[in-house]
Protein backbone atom coordinates (compact mmCIF):
# COMPACT_ATOMS: atom_id res chain seq x y z
CA UNK A 1 0.00 0.00 0.00
CA UNK A 2 1.33 3.25 -1.04
CA UNK A 3 2.09 5.97 1.59
CA UNK A 4 -0.37 8.48 -0.13
CA UNK A 5 -2.95 5.56 0.20
CA UNK A 6 -2.23 4.95 3.26
CA UNK A 7 -2.42 8.50 4.41
CA UNK A 8 -5.76 8.94 3.21
CA UNK A 9 -7.22 5.39 4.70
CA UNK A 10 -6.20 7.37 8.01
CA UNK A 11 -7.90 10.64 7.27
CA UNK A 12 -11.34 8.97 6.35
CA UNK A 13 -11.13 6.68 9.90
CA UNK A 14 -11.11 10.03 11.65
CA UNK A 15 -14.12 11.36 9.95
CA UNK A 16 -15.91 7.94 10.39
CA UNK A 17 -15.93 8.56 14.25
CA UNK A 18 -13.98 7.04 17.56
CA UNK A 19 -16.76 4.49 17.94
CA UNK A 20 -18.86 1.54 16.33
CA UNK A 21 -21.39 -0.37 16.59
CA UNK A 22 -19.69 -3.24 15.01
CA UNK A 23 -21.65 -3.14 11.54
CA UNK A 24 -19.94 -2.28 8.21
CA UNK A 25 -22.13 -0.16 5.62
CA UNK A 26 -24.97 0.85 7.23
CA UNK A 27 -28.69 -0.19 7.48
CA UNK A 28 -29.77 3.07 9.29
CA UNK A 29 -31.20 5.99 8.47
CA UNK A 30 -29.20 8.97 7.22
CA UNK A 31 -28.00 11.29 10.27
CA UNK A 32 -30.05 14.79 9.82
CA UNK A 33 -28.52 17.72 10.85
CA UNK A 34 -30.55 18.72 14.34
CA UNK A 35 -30.85 21.95 16.04
CA UNK A 36 -28.29 23.67 17.69
CA UNK A 37 -25.16 21.90 15.08
CA UNK A 38 -24.94 24.86 12.22
CA UNK A 39 -22.48 22.98 9.90
CA UNK A 40 -19.20 24.98 9.30
CA UNK A 41 -20.35 26.66 5.92
CA UNK A 42 -24.15 26.75 5.26
CA UNK A 43 -24.24 23.26 2.50
CA UNK A 44 -27.68 24.89 0.93
CA UNK A 45 -26.08 27.89 0.46
CA UNK A 46 -23.68 27.33 -2.33
CA UNK A 47 -24.40 25.47 -5.84
CA UNK A 48 -24.82 21.81 -5.82
CA UNK A 49 -21.02 21.66 -7.97
CA UNK A 50 -19.43 24.06 -4.74
CA UNK A 51 -20.78 21.54 -2.41
CA UNK A 52 -19.26 18.32 -3.82
CA UNK A 53 -22.29 17.84 -6.38
CA UNK A 54 -22.82 18.38 -10.13
CA UNK A 55 -21.79 14.62 -10.24
CA UNK A 56 -23.69 11.40 -10.04
CA UNK A 57 -20.82 9.95 -8.73
CA UNK A 58 -20.04 12.64 -5.93
CA UNK A 59 -23.88 12.36 -5.01
CA UNK A 60 -23.81 8.16 -4.75
CA UNK A 61 -20.55 8.77 -2.29
CA UNK A 62 -21.95 11.28 -0.53
CA UNK A 63 -25.09 9.16 0.16
CA UNK A 64 -23.63 6.03 0.74
CA UNK A 65 -21.33 8.05 3.54
CA UNK A 66 -24.78 8.93 5.17
CA UNK A 67 -25.48 5.58 5.30
CA UNK A 68 -21.89 4.35 6.77
CA UNK A 69 -21.96 6.90 8.95
CA UNK A 70 -25.29 6.19 10.64
CA UNK A 71 -24.07 2.68 11.07
CA UNK A 72 -19.88 2.96 12.21
CA UNK A 73 -19.92 6.40 13.38
CA UNK A 74 -23.17 8.19 14.72
CA UNK A 75 -23.03 5.73 18.06
CA UNK A 76 -20.29 7.82 19.16
CA UNK A 77 -20.40 11.27 17.50
CA UNK A 78 -24.01 11.74 17.42
CA UNK A 79 -26.81 11.13 14.67
CA UNK A 80 -25.53 14.35 12.90
CA UNK A 81 -21.94 14.89 13.47
CA UNK A 82 -22.11 17.54 16.39
CA UNK A 83 -20.25 15.17 19.13
CA UNK A 84 -21.09 13.62 22.46
CA UNK A 85 -18.82 13.53 25.79
CA UNK A 86 -16.93 11.14 24.04
CA UNK A 87 -16.23 11.99 20.41
CA UNK A 88 -15.68 15.28 19.02
CA UNK A 89 -17.76 16.95 16.40
CA UNK A 90 -17.47 16.15 12.92
CA UNK A 91 -20.11 18.68 11.06
CA UNK A 92 -20.74 22.19 12.48
CA UNK A 93 -18.93 24.54 14.75
CA UNK A 94 -15.67 22.96 15.95
CA UNK A 95 -15.44 20.05 13.83
CA UNK A 96 -12.41 18.88 12.46
CA UNK A 97 -10.44 21.77 13.23
CA UNK A 98 -6.71 22.34 12.00
CA UNK A 99 -4.76 21.31 15.13
CA UNK A 100 -5.77 18.59 17.53
CA UNK A 101 -7.70 19.15 20.31
CA UNK A 102 -5.74 19.90 24.03
CA UNK A 103 -5.73 16.42 25.61
CA UNK A 104 -6.03 14.19 22.37
CA UNK A 105 -5.25 10.84 22.91
CA UNK A 106 -5.48 9.57 19.51
CA UNK A 107 -5.23 12.49 17.32
CA UNK A 108 -1.77 13.94 17.02
CA UNK A 109 -1.80 15.58 13.55
CA UNK A 110 -2.81 18.17 12.01
CA UNK A 111 -5.76 18.68 9.22
CA UNK A 112 -4.84 20.60 6.75
CA UNK A 113 -6.88 18.81 3.50
CA UNK A 114 -9.25 16.29 2.98
CA UNK A 115 -6.32 13.78 2.86
CA UNK A 116 -5.21 14.59 6.36
CA UNK A 117 -8.43 13.61 7.98
CA UNK A 118 -8.75 10.60 5.48
CA UNK A 119 -5.11 9.10 7.35
CA UNK A 120 -6.36 9.80 10.31
CA UNK A 121 -9.93 7.89 9.66
CA UNK A 122 -8.45 5.15 8.03
CA UNK A 123 -5.36 4.72 10.76
CA UNK A 124 -7.61 5.22 14.53
CA UNK A 125 -11.73 4.01 13.19
CA UNK A 126 -13.39 3.39 14.83
CA UNK A 127 -11.79 2.26 17.85
CA UNK A 128 -10.82 -1.18 18.35
CA UNK A 129 -9.94 -3.76 16.44
CA UNK A 130 -11.91 -3.21 13.64
CA UNK A 131 -11.59 -0.40 10.93
CA UNK A 132 -13.32 0.78 8.09
CA UNK A 133 -12.88 -0.25 4.67
CA UNK A 134 -11.13 2.34 2.38
CA UNK A 135 -14.70 2.46 0.06
CA UNK A 136 -16.16 3.25 3.53
CA UNK A 137 -13.95 5.58 4.62
CA UNK A 138 -13.70 7.93 1.46
CA UNK A 139 -17.69 7.76 1.18
CA UNK A 140 -18.02 9.41 5.02
CA UNK A 141 -15.79 11.54 4.20
CA UNK A 142 -17.36 13.48 1.14
CA UNK A 143 -20.62 13.29 3.37
CA UNK A 144 -18.72 14.84 5.82
CA UNK A 145 -17.03 17.73 3.79
CA UNK A 146 -20.52 18.15 2.09
CA UNK A 147 -22.29 18.38 5.33
CA UNK A 148 -19.59 21.61 6.53
CA UNK A 149 -20.07 23.15 3.14
CA UNK A 150 -16.01 22.36 1.99
CA UNK A 151 -16.10 21.96 -1.82
CA UNK A 152 -15.20 19.59 -3.63
CA UNK A 153 -16.49 18.43 -7.24
CA UNK A 154 -15.24 14.98 -8.37
CA UNK A 155 -15.53 11.85 -5.64
CA UNK A 156 -13.00 11.61 -2.89
CA UNK A 157 -10.42 9.03 -3.45
CA UNK A 158 -6.51 9.17 -2.61
CA UNK A 159 -6.17 11.36 -5.61
CA UNK A 160 -8.18 13.73 -5.24
CA UNK A 161 -8.75 14.21 -1.19
CA UNK A 162 -5.04 16.47 -0.90
CA UNK A 163 -6.52 18.76 -3.02
CA UNK A 164 -9.23 19.72 -0.83
CA UNK A 165 -8.56 22.24 1.56
CA UNK A 166 -10.66 22.29 4.86
CA UNK A 167 -10.04 26.22 5.23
Amino acid sequence: MSVRSLSFALAAVIALGACSSGSRGGGGTAPATTGGTAPVASAGSAPAAARGGGSSEVEAQVQRGSAVYAGMCAKCHGGSGAGSATAPPLVGPGALPADPRPGSRVRTGAFRSAMDVGQFILASMPPGTTRISKPDCAAVLAWTLRQNGIPFSQAIDPSTAGAIPLR
